[in-house]
């Protein structure tokens, strides 16, 4: 019988894995019986068997099949015998039913209160008392203890005492329950008593493992009830893994409450680990079909927050399609809006939008109008955020009319609220936006809100601003700083003193700025919002400029300058890697380049500048569906760790003293290095240094000019960059001269072009005509200056505004190329690597697509490119100095061909159609054939720009001859969006793009010619600028036809011209050396 104790006191521990299965269930089985026949750990091991027994008929059965097999055996006590022979004797009525006569009769076997006191708590609440009364008499023991008798009080819902119940003492079956349905009083000190329990576990342990695991369960939930996370991860992970825990529901609440407290405390990877190796297993064991859906939505969840958003996208799909669904309602409106949310951040936008309008007729249905309320307000700030004004004005009305309908206030009031910006930021529309706001204030107003009162007007008082009436907003910013001095609002209060200070410097009433200012010094601007800081910040480096104090003002401006570059890189949307600069952080950098142009630094402000060009970077590796793609879940669970370390340590910076700073840049500098060493494995082509001037400059030959803009609203800086000069413009726009750019790309963008407008806006940039010295521009957009390529621009004045064949064009006189940042220039000329390629061309071309295509926005017919293919083969039979060329057109032109040739042909060329989404660039796409037949998801003949850095890219060149491919939205200091970035960042060395739609045709043909002088051993520029001239001369001069095509990155050649002169002359000097040499030899021989 020892022996067989042993056993089985070693069996549990060594199953791991394999205990969530029926065979695992079974040994435990036998482990608890085991436990019973040698008289160890007796009313632990029957309870287990009890709680196995109830989770089913088929472990009930099995309970009974190897008890029988156990009686059998003569050594057992009378007392053994009896308690097993419980459940041959009570096994007609329901398992929850055959456990409460078990533990009866166990009690009857034994005269031990506990399986009463357990009995008792089995129960449901309202059959308690009835079930004490009936049993009464037995509840009379004399060994019943206090704290027993404290127990069966609290499961009575009777007067018990606390000191009683948490008496110190040997942890009993019944404590099991201590914890049940408990309310911590802060008169009750729990320390003692529970660590007491937690030293008792060891020693438990080495007498059998069943009470150590239940005891330590027991302290999780009693840790739970107390609120104190850390300590339920540490006692779950200093435990053994709850192996002799029966399967029962207990287990799996206990796993829960672990999971809950790792995620709050950070333990990701525990959480992780929890679900995958104990809950999903465990569900999938005990057959409650709802558990198991229940517990992979969470494991969803617990996905997401780690912006993981594919894995959690899966796992919510499989509960979402599952025949019976989740029946709790509180997990259904969750599961509905987490997946739509998930759509749209992995691109999937027409399944966000079918999901809300089903998610909102299902809230029709049952009369769920707050969620009704919350899903429009989902569809208004997608559309309008897609600049789809009809759509979105539409639901914003539908939430308007539903909030009324059900006479909901403060929703009509914020309703009103949002209309009165649309009006304002959409429309233009100031008088209709004042007009809904003053509805808003009012209904705010009767609601006593004072938070949406405030709210609506500020956003009257920043209407009236931008309607220049600057009277009426400083009487409304004077009565909400007033009312925030009032409620002891100190953020407010800076908020709204801040924007009277714009409005004073706008107004030139300097007298009154001063008391603005001493007002924003009198308040600790730490204890404010970052974004409010900056403001403030602002402010008072103008006023410090206004009275003379340049470097001052310097000195601050630059320390808010490093921090918000740091804050934008770490907290780029992750939706697509789409930065965004405040309004306040753009007039940081202007009010920073204005004092460096002042002190005489143009140098420092092309270096800030070029900074900002950089932050796209970040974006790109700040998106959670890029990263999650490439990076292991170990290393992405690190990556979130490490950005939330980061944010952490900068902000305990802003507050540290000098002696802790040390410490703490320390830390900072580890953690930031841990994360790039992440960031080179998804990203390539990427340099985190800042730019060296001198270093560009030495590279740069005399016939090479850098031009870069840089826009800040309406402040256009334009840095000419030469070997020997740095100098800085600062161009001014109007607002209706910004209009008027407006409408001049939209000219040349739809067959429109309109010369004169084009020649103003040359006038514009250059006031005087570059130096004839430069034939070389390296080109760094900003702004508008993404969508309108410099080569279109006429340098002399022209006749008419279609006189196209007379004018003379920017691309006559220069190659143009065009760069993300400066230092891409750097590093084109220096870090380039030396690449290997399998093939020197691999070309794709579709003209007819086989089947209707799923962009992101639903199912569309995609219109033929007859000179597509036509396109491709003519450059593979042009470039006959390259090799080992393939060509897919047609059908062959699919995905699955393209993740096998594209990565590592030193020539990339694809003509097709594309389709960029402007605030997702990462979503924006190619679209290729399927495959027939062929239903494989990654291979459905759409590549996303995000699946590009799976491909280890290693192109010299890429060219996209497709419709709009590279139009994506152009953000401050971001370098272009869509595919032309996803390309670059991916490992394309340079890139070839058309900015606007243009015939099929017309594309073809300038390709074509394009790469003839490729095959000369051109440059990519002045291949470029050939084939344009070209195209000019020999076919249309409208800029819309040839000026679409623009060259990105590195611009040298890809076909090394053959050194003929070299060669020859090298010859020659190799025969007169002969010669000289043999009547050397000759002389010597006389």
């Amino acid at each position: 019988m020892l022996y067989l104790t042993i056993l089985f006191s070693l069996l549990i521990p060594s199953l791991n894995g394999g205990i969530y299965t029926q065979s695992g269930t079974q040994s435990q089985i036998d482990y608890y019986l085991s436990g019973i026949s040698d008289g160890r750990s007796t009313p632990f091991n029957f309870w287990s068997l009890i709680k196995t027994a109830e989770v089913n008929r088929i472990s009930e059965r099995y309970v009974i099949e190897r008890i029988i097999h156990h009686s059998d055996n003569n050594d057992l006590s009378n007392t053994t015998r009896c308690l097993i022979e419980s459940f041959e004797i009570f096994q007609d009525k329901s398992p929850a039913e055959n456990k409460i006569d078990r533990l009866h009769h166990a009690f009857g076997c034994t005269d031990d209160p506990e399986y009463l006191i357990v009995a008792l708590y089995e129960l449901n609440h309202a059959d308690r008392l009835d079930w004490y009364n009936d049993h009464a008499g037995t509840f009379t023991s004399d060994v019943i203890t206090p704290a027993q008798r404290a127990l069966i009080l609290k499961a009575l819902g009777k007067t018990f005492s606390y000191s009683d119940l948490f008496l110190i003492r040997k942890f009993r079956l019944s404590d099991i329950y201590i914890f049940e349905n408990y309310e911590h009083s802060n008169s009750v000190n729990l320390t003692s008593f529970l660590e007491n329990w937690h030293t008792q576990i060891s020693s438990l342990g080495r007498i059998s493992q069943l009470p150590a695991d239940l005891l330590a369960s027991t302290l999780i939930t009693a840790y739970f009830r107390l609120n104190d996370y850390d300590r339920i991860v540490e006692q779950f992970l200093s435990h053994s893994g709850f192996e002799a825990y029966p399967n029962i529901r207990n287990k799996l609440n206990t796993f829960r409450r672990v999971s809950y407290a790792a995620h709050f405390s950070g333990y990701y990877q525990t959480n992780l680990d929890l679900y995958r190796n104990h809950l999903i297993p465990f569900t999938q064991l005990i057959g409650d079909h709802q558990d198991v859906l229940i517990v992979q939505y969470e494991y969803g969840s617990s996905l997401f927050r780690l912006q993981n958003f594919t894995g959690a996208l899966q796992q919510w799909e499989v509960v979402y399609n599952d025949s019976i669904g989740i029946q709790d309602n509180r997990y259904q409106s969750g599961l509905l809006n987490n997946l739509a949310v998930s759509y749209l951040f992995t691109g999937n936008f027409h399944q966000y939008i079918q999901l809300q309008i089903d998610a909102l007729r299902k809230a029709e249905e049952v009369n769920d109008y707050l969620n009704q309320l919350f899903i429009l307000n989902n569809l208004y700030i997608y559309h309008r955020r897609n600049s789809n004004s009809e759509s979105a004005f539409s639901y914003l009305n539908q939430a308007l009319n539903l909030s009324s309908d059900i006479q909901a206030p403060e929703e009509v009031a914020t309703i009103l609220r949002s209309l009165g910006t649309y009006y304002r930021e959409v429309d233009n529309d100031y008088d209709r936006a004042i007009q809904n706001l003053y509805r808003a204030y009012a209904i705010a107003d009767s609601t006593g809100s004072h938070r949406l009162k405030q709210s609506v007007n500020s956003e009257i008082a920043l209407t009236y601003q931008r309607m220049e009436k600057f009277n009426e907003a400083l009487q409304l910013y004077s009565e909400l700083s007033a009312e925030a001095i009032l409620r002891d609002d100190p953020s407010s209060y800076i908020d709204f003193i801040t924007e009277t200070t714009n409005i004073l410097f706008t107004t030139n009433r300097l007298d009154e700025v001063s008391e603005m200012i001493e007002a924003i010094r009198s308040f600790d601007l730490m204890n404010v919002d970052f974004n409010l800081q900056v403001r403030s910040g602002n402010l008072l480096a103008r006023y410090e400029m206004f009275n003379g104090n340049y470097k001052e003002s310097l000195a601050n401006l630059t320390a808010y300058a490093e921090n918000i570059l740091e804050r934008t890189k770490n907290s780029a949307d992750f939706q697509g890697g789409y930065v965004f600069m405040d309004s306040e952080y753009q007039q940081t950098f202007r009010l920073l380049t204005d004092v460096l142009l002042y002190l005489e630094k143009p140098d420092e402000a092309v270096v800030w500048l070029d900074e900002i060009k950089n932050i796209s970077k970040a974006s790109f590796y700040n998106n959670s569906l890029l990263k999650s793609n490439i990076l292991t879940e170990e290393e992405l669970l690190r990556d979130f760790v490490l950005s939330n370390r980061i944010e952490r340590l900068r902000n305990e910076l802003l507050s540290a003293s000098s002696g802790e700073r040390m410490n703490l840049n320390t830390q900072l500098i580890e953690a930031v290095n841990e994360k790039n060493r992440l960031k080179n494995k998804v990203m390539r082509n990427i340099a985190e240094e800042k730019l060296n001037l001198p270093q560009l400059q030495r590279h740069l030959g005399r016939n090479e000019l850098v031009l870069s803009f840089s826009l800040f609203e309406n402040q256009l800086y334009k840095s000419a960059i030469s070997a020997g000069s740095i100098d800085i413009d600062s161009i001014t726009f109007t607002d209706e001269e910004m209009q008027r750019v407006e409408f001049l790309i939209e000219g040349i963008s739809n067959n429109n072009s309109d010369l004169q407008e084009l020649y103003w806006l040359y006038t514009k940039l250059f006031d005087e005509p570059i130096h004839p010295r430069y034939n070389k521009l390296y080109v760094i957009p900003d702004g508008f200056l993404y969508r309108i390529p410099l080569e279109t621009l006429p340098v002399a004045p022209v006749s008419s505004s279609f006189s196209f064949g007379s004018a003379k064009y920017m691309v006559e006189s220069f190659s143009i190329s065009y760069l993300n940042s400066i230092l891409d220039l750097i590093n084109h000329t220096e870090r380039t690597p030396k690449l290997t390629h399998n093939r020197d061309f691999a070309g794709f071309g579709v003209s007819n697509f086989n089947r209707p295509v799923q962009s992101p926005y639903g199912t569309q017919e995609l219109s033929p490119l007859p000179y597509a293919e036509i396109e491709v083969n003519e450059i593979s039979s042009t470039i006959t100095n390259l090799t080992n060329i393939v060509t897919k057109v047609g059908r062959e032109s699919t995905e699955r061909n393209f993740r096998n040739y594209a990565a590592d042909s030193k020539i990339l060329h694809v003509a097709s159609h594309s389709e960029v989404f402007h605030n997702d660039p990462l979503f924006s796409l190619i679209y290729l054939n399927n495959e027939d037949g062929d239903t494989d998801p990654d291979n459905d003949g759409r590549i996303y720009a995000y699946e590009l850095f799976e491909l280890n890219l290693s192109n010299e060149l890429v060219m996209l001859s497709s419709c709009e491919s590279g139009s994506g939205s152009y953000i401050q200091g971001s370098g272009i969006t869509g595919l032309s970035r996803a390309f670059t960042y991916a490992g394309a060395q340079s890139l070839v793009m058309n900015l606007w739609q243009i015939r099929d045709q017309t594309a073809s043909e300038i390709a074509v010619s394009f790469y003839t002088y490729l095959n000369r051993g051109m440059n990519k520029d002045r291949a470029m600028q050939l084939a344009k001239l070209d195209y000019i001369n020999n076919n249309n001069s409208d800029p819309y036809l040839w000026g679409s095509y623009v060259l990105y990155g590195d611009i040298r050649p890809l076909v090394h011209k053959k050194r003929y002169f070299t060669y020859m002359i090298t010859g020659l000097i190799l025969v007169v050396m002969f010669r000289f040499t043999v009547q050397a030899v000759q002389i010597e021989d006389n």
